[in-house]
Formats: structure tokens, C-alpha cells, sequence
């Protein structure tokens, strides 16, 4: 029946375009940007440098349980103040549809371990400990060496006081056996554009991979101790384009220190949405945003999905923001299809953009670091 229908091209789709348009021409007349990135209102096959792409969403996982091909954890914040009632609110995510839990601390944290861990079953989730302090980090890594199997163990921290190298040499040393902990999480201001962003975090990766290979630590293991937040902003087509980019990017970056074994699906993307009010979307405001900006993260690959809600200290507020993933998930199926957005033109071409803009920021930061 296929064959009964004339092949169309974007050469027939302009003529016929410009001619509905009265002689204008749609591809100057609806154009527009991003990121200084000149984007055209249609896009085919012809507009993208190669046949087949590499690193479309990678993060497929072969011989699951659960019968699916994409799997991302379903994250909730919880700060620390008291290590009694972090744990009390820890056990009730985990009970409530949560399966990773970052726990956020600050200077008036008191850590106790046994108190803050305690019941929390660690094979079976995923938990981070972000803005640690150094020393608690060290008494958090002597505890986790003594759990069995250590290589079940997921999660990762980040140290208070920004990513100090000699003592992320120190926590690594401590946690050599740990396989799935990420002992480095890098972050950037939120508010650059999507290219800053990515070339931000390649430079600090840089910067991090080469001074803890000089202090000994294998290549391997420097990269895959490596995880990466972006935040996913408002942007839909952009934050999806913004993590393939990264991914893109960062398996360049660890290829040119000649780490073979590294794939794109290894390195760890969390994407975090921040509260969101508008008035004219009210009362749902942020659950709407929380929805889009969850569904372009998963769409664009991430590991892990946080969505903070518009009340930090009301359950009920907590309970819709850590719901969207598991309604995207059971309801939306998104977890049932690799890559939902292999296909989109639009969406390659800008990734390749990103990327292109991206890298060439990278590699003025990296000059300039030799040359300082």
C-alpha cells in the first residue's frame, strides 16, 4: 500500500510550504534559537552528519527482573538535622515508592550512623550523602566496608567544602572494594546555558581525572567514581537534548585518557527538577513543571530522577513531587522502551549542536588551564 503514496523529501516539503505561505519561505520566516544554536521549524534525515548516532539513550539494561529495558532511580531529598528523624522520614520513602534516597546534610548535622541507617535495607536501594562532611565520610566508609556484599552497595557522596582531590584520594584509598559508589558528584549553576553547563562539568571531570590518576588511582576507576547532576529547568526539547550531549561528551573525554572498557551508559546522570510556582498555574504549578521536566529527563537518559516538591517539610507535598516517576514509569510505560525519542530529527540536530558548541568551550578551558 506504501508503495501507492509519492516519496516525499525536504525539497517537496519547502515548495509546497513556501507556497501556502503566499511565497515565504517557512525556513526563515519560523526559525529561531537556543543556546546562540539557529534551529529551523522542520527537520528529515538529510539534516543529520550521520546515518545512525552512537549515543542515543544507551542506558538499555539486558536480563532485568522486571522485564524492562530502561530502569532510573526514583529519588527523594531528605535533609539531615536529626539522625533519628532523617531516619524515620528515609524508611517512610523507601516504604512510599521511593528506591534511592539522598540524604543532605549541613554544619548543624549531627550524624550518628546507627541511628540514621538503621532498618534501611542498602542492597536494595540507592543512597547518597551530599555535602558530608570529611571526617563523617571517612566514618561512613569504615561502616559500609564491613557490609556484605560490598559490591552491591549503590549510591555516591559529595564532600562539604567543594571536591577537595587529595581528600577524595583518602575516601577512595578507604573504599577500593566499593564498585557501584560514586565518591565524586559534580554540579554547575543552573542558570547557564546548556552548553556552559556541560562544558563545566567536563572541565571539572578533566581536572579531577587527571589529578587522582597522578596520585595513583587507575583511570577506570577515577572515571566510574564520577556522577553528574543537571538540573532540568523548564526547557523540554533542550534538557533532552542536554543529557545525550553530556553523555556524548564525557565518553570522549575518558576515551582520550585511553580508558577502552568506559561506555557511554557508565557514566551516571542524576537529574534533579527544582520547585516551581506560578501563579497562573496554580495550585498545580509544580506538579505540572515536575511531570514535564521528569519526562525530558528520563527521555534524554538519566540514571536517577529527583523532583523536589513545592513544600520540603509537607508529606503530602512530598508524596506528589516522588509520584511523578512512578506514574511515568507505571502509567506512562516509559521504562518499557529504550530510547522514546530515537527518531526525533529535531532532537538529534540539537544534541549535535549542543555537543558541538559544548566541546568547543571545553577545549578553550582545557587550553587555558595548560597555559596557566
Amino acid at each position: 500500500m506504501f508503495e501507492e503514496f509519492e516519496k516525499s523529501d525536504k525539497e517537496k516539503w519547502l515548495e509546497k510550504a513556501t507556497t501556502d505561505l503566499k511565497g515565504q519561505n517557512p525556513l526563515e520566516k519560523f526559525k529561531w534559537s537556543v543556546d546562540n544554536i539557529e534551529l529551523a521549524p522542520y527537520y528529515d534525515q538529510s539534516d543529520l552528519k550521520t546515518s545512525d548516532s552512537l549515543f542515543s539513550n544507551r542506558s538499555f539494561v539486558e536480563n532485568d527482573p522486571s522485564g524492562d529495558p530502561r530502569i532510573w532511580k526514583n529519588l527523594q531529598r531528605i535533609k539531615v538535622s536529626s539522625s533519628k528523624k532523617a531516619n524515620t522520614a528515609v524508611l517512610e520513602a523507601l516504604n512510599s515508592g521511593a528506591d534511592g534516597i539522598e540524604l543532605q546534610f549541613d554544619e548543624s548535622s549531627k550524624i550518628n550512623f546507627d541511628e540514621l541507617l538503621n532498618e534501611v535495607m542498602m542492597d536494595y536501594c540507592y543512597i547518597s550523602f551530599i555535602n558530608i562532611p570529611f571526617e563523617s565520610a571517612k566514618e561512613l566508609i569504615n561502616r559500609l566496608n564491613a557490609h556484605q556484599p560490598i559490591e552491591k552497595l549503590q549510591g555516591g557522596l559529595s564532600l562539604s567544602g567543594g571536591q577537595q582531590n587529595e581528600r577524595l584520594f583518602d575516601l577512595m584509598q578507604l573504599g577500593s572494594s566499593f564498585k557501584e559508589f560514586h565518591f565524586i558528584e559534580l554540579e554547575v549553576n543552573e542558570h547557564d546555558s546548556p552548553s556552559m553547563q556541560i562544558s563545566s562539568l567536563l572541565s571539572q571531570a578533566n581536572s579531577i581525572i587527571r589529578s587522582l590518576i597522578i596520585r595513583g588511582i587507575s583511570v577506570e576507576r577515577a572515571t566510574k567514581s564520577i556522577s553528574m547532576s543537571l538540573d532540568t529547568g523548564t526547557a523540554f526539547f533542550e534538557t533532552i537534548a542536554k543529557i545525550k550531549a553530556l553523555r556524548q561528551l564525557f565518553y570522549q573525554v575518558v576515551r582520550a585518557y585511553g580508558n577502552n572498557s568506559f561506555l557511554p551508559e557508565d557514566l551516571h546522570i542524576k537529574c534533579v527538577s527544582k520547585a516551581w510556582n506560578d501563579e497562573l498555574y496554580q495550585p498545580h504549578a509544580n506538579m505540572l513543571k515536575g511531570s514535564t521536566a521528569g519526562l525530558a529527563a528520563i527521555l534524554g537518559g538519566c540514571d536517577s530522577l529527583l523532583i523536589l516538591p513545592e513544600k520540603e517539610d509537607e508529606s503530602v507535598s512530598s508524596r506528589i513531587a516522588l509520584n511523578v516517576s512512578t506514574v511515568l514509569k507505571e502509567e506512562a510505560y516509559l521504562a518499557k522502551v529504550a530510547d522514546p525519542a530515537a527518531g526525533s530529527y529535531y532532537i538529534e540536530h540539537l544534541t549535535e549542536e549542543i555537543a558541538k558548541s559544548s566541546w568547543s568551550q571545553f577545549q578553550s578551558q582545557v587550553d587555558q588551564s595548560y597555559e596557566a
